[in-house]
């Protein structure tokens, strides 16, 4: 029976039966139980503790206190003392285990961040330096969009981009700039350092923290001070090559917190002062251009700087340079143009993803879809005699995920549905994050009727949105199609007839559980989705998520479905179905349906539902 092992593969089966509850129940009983064997022996130990406080200290033969505690000698008592520590850390560990497994499914396979949450906070107040456990809580508040908790676990967390994101977070959106200003000199301090002078990731790092911080100025009224800062920071860089880096950085940053495009192209001209060879400078100027819309200019800057560069044969920049004149020329509507600069970049570097995804992306965007698609296969050919040696990193990936989701799209265009569906499948092989692939995914899968994996991609596209209004509302998306794949299950047991033997009968038990769990997983999104939409002041939802809202929580949280039905309410003008929801919601709020779940949800105070 205290086998953990035991219980956890217990659980899994469960699950695997469609009993998520039942699973999660005997997790959640074990660590409860654990968690009141370690209060009890606490407790022990602080009575027997003031017991012995009186005969801590006594006194010897010769006068002077003699501490008991330092015997060497331990007695029975003492072991006992150190057997039940050593109890309690045995116990603190499982219990500790086991809640960052229970968290876990909980969060992933039962989408109840909420109730995660409730396990990581208690399991915490066992161990509360744990690392792991603290990364835990930063995710699911950030899963939650609780703002202030995702920031101390940012803080504590303490890796530099941690850092940088608490910083803007607090500046942006929790107004704290003194706690913003500390966490953006964290990160200047530890980028200045010598160890990292010749890395990109922290002079991009430096860039930030320096933004942040000029930013901090200029929210105050204080772009004196600004200006004061930047010259501060230039000071303490003495070698030419580096105080044009920054100068360049500068200027970039310079434009994009004021706007002013005559003082950030002052700074770009002081970089080719210290440094005349530094062609990012020539660079930086041209996209400020093309970013305040100064088309004309921005490609006669360009035009020079790529000249410039073929002839000092500075390949990277020369690269850089053609793929921002490119997008001068797409921002003109000459794509035309851009394509034959991009191609020229191509031949430059033929192994360079960017440029080919820049490709890829300007054929598409011209609606060239034939084209698009044959830069992707290309690309294909490319990476199947590509040395065994040289695996495709993260940052490969994720280029080579787009141009497929890409290319997907294209071949959706073309009515090659089956070949969308594999590149779009593709391009999750490579990065099963790419947002574009599994927004494509979706429909997609729903029109060949494969609702259950539509909702689970449309589930994991709501997690890795944002804005937490939309976040909302795609969560609010993924619970209609789990709630229509529940509905069709239904249909189907409904169609069955009354006379069946043994083996339907199971099979129609099998499918009375997936539609339990597929309505389970419904209302678990709904919840997470109307969570997110709350505090919104204009509504979020359309009126067929927001009846779907209300049915997928009839049966788990009354309360939350007539709040959802008032809205709906609200909006709807049709009589006839209208008189269908109010029906509907009467049933609803009958005292016999789920009368407990009411209590236990209005107690809780968990269905707010505000401005859906």
């Amino acid at each position: 029976p205290d086998d953990d092992e035991v219980a956890l593969g217990l659980s899994r089966l469960y699950r695997k039966a469609d009993r998520f509850d039942d699973g999660i129940e005997l997790l959640r009983t074990r660590i409860e139980g654990l968690r009141r064997r370690i209060a009890t022996l606490q407790e022990e130990a602080q009575e027997e503790a003031k017991d012995e406080t009186p005969a801590a200290k006594e006194p010897s033969a010769d006068g002077e206190e003699h501490d008991a505690a330092h015997e060497v000698e331990l007695d029975d008592d003492g072991f006992a003392e150190l057997e039940e520590l050593s109890e309690v850390d045995e116990l603190t560990e499982r219990a500790t285990k086991l809640a960052k497994i229970l968290a876990t499914v909980l969060a992933e396979e039962g989408r109840r961040q909420q109730d995660a949450m409730t396990q990581v906070k208690a399991a915490l107040e066992l161990v509360p330096e744990d690392r792991e456990l603290i990364a835990m809580r930063t995710k699911l508040a950030r899963a939650l969009n609780d703002l202030p908790l995702l920031v101390d676990g940012l803080e504590v967390l303490a890796e530099a981009d941690d850092l940088l994101e608490a910083a803007e977070l607090l500046r942006k959106r929790l107004n704290q700039p003194a706690r913003s200003r500390a966490a953006y000199e964290r990160v200047l301090t530890e980028a200045k350092r010598e160890e990292h002078g010749g890395s990109q990731s922290w002079a991009a790092r430096l860039t930030r923290a320096i933004e942040g911080l000029v930013r901090l100025y200029i929210d105050a009224g204080d772009l004196a001070g600004a200006t004061a800062f930047m010259d501060e920071q230039l000071a303490t860089q003495g070698g030419k090559s580096i105080r044009a880096r920054l100068l360049t950085e500068i200027g970039r940053i310079t434009y994009r917190t004021t706007g002013d495009v005559t003082a950030a192209r002052a700074r770009f001209d002081a970089a080719l002062a210290a440094d005349p060879d530094h062609a990012e400078a020539r660079l930086g100027l041209g996209e400020i251009l093309l970013d305040s819309g100064a088309l004309a200019e921005a490609e006669k800057q360009l035009e020079s700087a790529v000249e410039a560069l073929g002839l000092v044969r500075a390949q990277a920049q020369l690269v850089e340079g053609l793929v921002l004149l490119a997008r001068v020329l797409e921002a003109g509507d000459r794509s035309g143009e851009a394509y034959r600069r991009l191609t020229t970049a191509l031949r430059h570097d033929p192994d360079d993803l960017s440029i080919r995804l820049a490709v890829v992306r300007n054929r598409a965007t011209a609606r060239r879809h034939r084209d698009a698609i044959t830069a992707v296969e290309q690309l294909d050919q490319r990476l199947a005699s590509r040395d065994e040696n040289r695996p495709v990193d993260r940052r490969e990936s994720e280029l080579i995920a787009e141009m497929n989701a890409l290319a997907g799209e294209c071949e959706y265009e073309q009515k090659n549905s089956d070949k969308a569906l594999e590149r779009l499948q593709r391009a999750l092989e490579y990065d099963g994050d790419n947002t574009r692939a599994l927004a494509a995914l979706v429909p997609l899968l729903q029109e060949s009727g494969e609702l259950v994996e539509a909702a689970a991609h449309a589930a994991h596209l709501a997690e890795l949105i944002e804005d937490p209004h939309t976040r909302g509302a795609a969560w609010v998306d993924a619970a209609m199609l789990f709630h229509e794949s529940a509905a069709l299950l239904r249909d189907g047991e409904g169609a069955a007839t009354a006379e069946v033997g043994a083996e339907e009968a199971r099979a129609a038990e099998k499918q009375r559980a997936r539609a339990l769990e597929y309505e389970r997983k419904a209302f678990e999104c709904v919840r997470t989705g109307l969570a997110l939409v709350a505090d919104s002041s204009t509504p979020i939802l359309d009126l067929n998520q927001l009846e779907v809202a209300f049915r997928a929580a009839a049966d788990h949280d009354p309360i939350l479905a007539l709040r959802c039905l008032e809205r709906l309410l609200l909006r709807d003008t049709g009589d006839e179905h209208r008189l269908e929801l109010l029906l509907e919601g009467v049933i609803v709020a009958l005292p016999a349906r789920g009368s407990a779940a009411s209590a236990e949800a209005a107690e809780d105070g968990q269905t707010e539902a505000g401005d859906l």
